[in-house]
């Protein structure tokens, strides 16, 4: 019987991840869930990106190649893994894709989470830590504002830091990694470089880390499968489009125009700040955040001494491409979700091992997730996406043979998109997308024209929407149009007015 009593703790101790993994899961997923069925619900408006990558899925299905015949700005990782849900779409109805899409990407944000807590786990079992200490990063993901935000919808985020993570699970905390784990892992990472060229930056510091940290031979190995799953996710689309797709890709994304968005303007978003204390601006704003800033280094020095050297590093990296980037959107504060809740979960077990004279209640975890419970839970009272009649909607376009519209999700909710692409309409795809591209326009002072004012642009989306029978527009049309733009729209019968969103028909 002595024999038995180690097996014990083990057994306990992996009932106890399991509960912290699988509480941290449904967390996450409710955090996502709950604020999009108070608001826009599965079949309403999130944006313009998602329904992009939607559309793009449906159109490679339909025997339409991205870059070769329609404008994508990102590598098509996201295309591949949204076409099991366009073929849903197919075989039942539009919306149903969409909405399977978007429930499949709050499962992966929940996912996420789950992962993160494992590695948790993983990490305080190795440092001596309780199992608890685990649910301190999980949680951070669960309801930090920017991760809901990215996975509440088909965003390219949420599935590079899964990516990131399956990578990390492979190499880190406990080494050194057997030479199928570090090709497995090479392979996660260029996954997440073909979702979003970003995804080169993680893969970067993982590859030298572990040339740093084991060998050089694990390194090699595990940039040459990365490597080699990249000719095959994007060589085909390469071979198809050898110049457009370089050019969208990485010459595009390098000339889009930068944002005015200060660091601080892009830190208090990242941070949540913005969302869940808007009334922070100003001096006070900037002496909350050089104090995060200052707090944050030290919790990064914490978790280095607590085997988080890769964590730290990731952060280190992603931070700075976040400040270097050219544009900054609300779903770009995910690229440092993951090292950051890695970094938080470190630091944690460190304090919980130099603490466990404290008693049960482990106030090195609980202080923290108190912590983050209280400062993300005003984004659970928000609600998510913009509600809209879609069953009217549909309706109203049932009869059109060609649908278009400046929102490409819409096309989905109207259940229009199969519908365009079995009749051979036009679906552009990513039609804002050109005036980065192929509709480029500088001005006197070298900028890019903004769309409104791009005539290039402007003569090609009036053609685009003028050619259909029937035009769907989300935002006010004098926002989309310029004048001459807006008399042609206006030659059309109204057919539908829901808020701002108007239903216009030929004839």
């Amino acid at each position: 019987m002595a024999a038995l009593r180690p097996s014990r703790p083990s057994v306990r101790s992996s009932r106890d991840q399991w509960l912290v993994v699988a509480a941290v899961t449904s967390v996450a997923l409710l955090a996502r869930l709950l604020p999009v069925l108070r608001g826009g619900r599965l079949d309403g408006v999130y944006g313009y990106d998602d329904g992009v990558y939607y559309t793009a899925a449906a159109s490679l299905l339909a025997g339409r190649a991205p870059y070769a015949h329609f404008t994508l700005l990102h590598p098509p990782g996201i295309v591949l893994l949204l076409a099991p849900f366009a073929m849903l779409g197919r075989f039942t109805s539009d919306h149903v894709g969409i909405a399977a899409a978007r429930l499949g990407f709050m499962a992966l944000g929940a996912v996420n989470a789950g992962l993160i807590s494992t590695l948790g786990a993983r990490l305080a079992r190795h440092v001596g830590a309780p199992i608890a200490v685990a649910a301190v990063g999980g949680v951070f993901y669960a309801l930090w504002y920017s991760s809901i935000y990215a996975t509440r919808t088909t965003l390219l985020e949420g599935l590079g830091s899964f990516s990131l993570l399956l990578a990390i699970a492979f190499v880190w905390p406990v080494g050194p990694p057997t030479e199928r784990a570090a090709t497995l892992a090479g392979a996660a990472l260029a996954f997440g470089a073909c979702t979003k060229i970003w995804g080169l930056v993680p893969a970067i510091v993982v590859a030298a880390w572990v040339w740093r940290r084991f060998c050089r031979g694990l390194a090699v190995r595990l940039v040459a499968s990365g490597v080699v799953l990249a000719v095959l996710v994007c060589g085909p689309f390469l071979a198809l489009a050898p110049t457009a797709m370089p050019r969208m890709v990485l010459l595009d994304q390098i000339g889009r125009p930068r944002t005015t968005r200060s660091p601080i303007a892009r830190a208090l978003d990242a941070s949540s700040l913005r969302w869940n204390v808007p009334s922070l601006t100003g001096a006070a704003a900037t002496l909350v955040l050089s104090a995060l800033v200052l707090l944050l280094i030290l919790v990064c020095v914490v978790a280095w001494r607590s085997q988080g050297e890769l964590p730290v590093l990731l952060l280190a990296a992603t931070s700075l491409t976040l400040v270097l980037s050219p544009t900054y959107f609300t779903h770009y504060g995910e690229f440092v979700a993951a090292p950051l809740a890695l970094v938080l979960t470190g630091a944690a077990s460190t304090w919980a091992v130099r603490a466990r004279r404290l008693g049960p209640l482990r106030l090195p975890v609980v202080v923290p997730i108190v912590a983050l419970v209280l400062l993300e839970l005003p984004t659970q009272v928000k609600p998510m996406g913009s509600a809209i009649d879609a069953a009217r909607l549909r309706t109203a376009v049932a009869t059109a043979r060609c649908v278009t519209t400046e929102t490409p999700s819409m096309l989905a909710i109207t259940d229009s998109l199969t519908r365009s692409l079995h009749a051979g309409c036009q679906v552009p795809v990513d039609l804002t997308g050109s005036v980065y591209d192929t509709m480029r326009q500088l001005g006197p002072n070298g900028r890019v024209v903004p769309r409104l004012h791009n005539t290039r642009y402007q003569q090609h989306l009036v053609q685009y929407l003028m050619d259909a029978d029937a035009q769907v527009l989300v935002q006010p049309a004098r926002k989309v149009l310029d004048a001459r733009g807006l008399q042609e729209l206006h030659r059309n019968r109204l057919a539908l007015a829901e808020g701002s969103l108007r239903v216009y028909r030929r004839g």
